[in-house]
This record gives C-alpha cells, structure tokens and sequence, in this order.
C-alpha cells in the first residue's frame, strides 16, 4: 500500500505518555496515538477499524487499515489471551489496538528492549549461534528499506517464512524484528 509510504514520510514522533510501573518503562497510550496519527491517516484517505474475532475458541483482535480510495487493506490479528471478565477483556482489547496501530503503522511506542523484559530471569540474554556471531544485526534501517522494497513491489518474497529464512542468511535477527517480519509478509 503506496500511502503507508506517504505516511511513513510524515515523520511523525509518538510522545511516550505513560509508565509500565511493573516493567519500568514508557509507552505510547492509545489516546495519544490516534490523536497523533489520525489526522495525517485522513489526509491520505486511510481508515483504521477493528474487530473481535473467535476462530476455534480464541478471542482475537483483528485490526484493518483501509484505503478508501483503491479499497486496498491491509490486516493484522492479535490473540486476546487471558481475557476471562469484561475488565480483563476491555484492557486486553486496549492493548491489542494500541498494539496491532502500531505494527500496521511502524510506530515506535514503548522502550524497545530486545524483548529481555520477558525473560523469567533478567540475567538471561537470548542464545546467538557460534556461526551467526560475524552477521550484521538486522536493525530499524534494515527493516525499513526492506518494508519500503516490499511496499513498492520490488521484492518477489510470497511469504513470511521464504522471507525470513533469506534474511537470516545474512543477518542476526531478534525477536522483535521476527515479528515484524511476520506482521508485514501476512
């Protein structure tokens, strides 16, 4: 979709307004996020939606951008675990929106620490494999030239899994831009 691009120009910084007091860190709230974004999406003639899901007993967020003009979209899902009353439900929901905005729009929201914060001990660093010590790290720049490459037609990759298995012959890759990986081959 041509118009991410265009958005992905604009430049715009998402203030970090809030704390994690469990994990000590910041993030974006959703409110500041959509009062952010959502004049620069209109511009374009893009528009956000979201919906529940339940495919095979587990609860999903599914979230939409769609261009009004070419009727292009484009999805990502996220699984609501845990969601077991509606305060749980109505806070995982929160997170998921602000979560799969995020992802969809390449938007740096929260303290990015190379996901050590869920590790049960943070002592622990993830494995890197004798053979992929020499590999240069696969960061921001390299995930957006890919994305750009990848929006603009100039990469033949059909899945997440063929794109993945190239780029690590290359490079390290954390967790992190793993996922992002997989949101935009979806």
């Amino acid at each position: 979709m041509k118009k991410l691009i265009e958005f992905k120009k604009l430049g715009l910084i998402i203030e970090k307004d809030s704390e994690n007091p469990h994990y000590k860190s910041k993030y974006a709230s959703l409110d500041n996020i959509i009062s952010l974004i959502q004049p620069a999406l209109s511009e374009l003639w893009l528009m956000i939606s979201h919906s529940y899901l339940l495919i095979e007993w587990i609860q999903y967020l599914e979230t939409t951008i769609l261009d009004v003009e070419s009727k292009e979209e484009i999805k990502t899902k996220l699984p609501i675990l845990g969601a077991v009353d509606m305060q749980k439900l109505w806070s995982a929901l929160t997170y998921a929106r602000r979560y799969n905005i995020s992802c969809l729009l390449d938007l740096s929201t929260e303290d990015d620490d190379d996901w050590n914060k869920t590790l049960p001990n943070k002592e622990l660093k993830p494995e890197i494999k004798k053979e992929d010590d020499d590999k240069p790290r696969f960061g921001d720049k390299n995930f957006d030239k890919l994305k750009e490459s990848y929006l603009e037609g100039k990469i033949e990759w059909k899945t997440y899994k063929e794109a993945i298995k190239e780029i690590f012959k290359i490079y390290n890759v954390n967790k992190s831009r793993q996922e992002k990986l997989q949101i935009l081959f979806k």
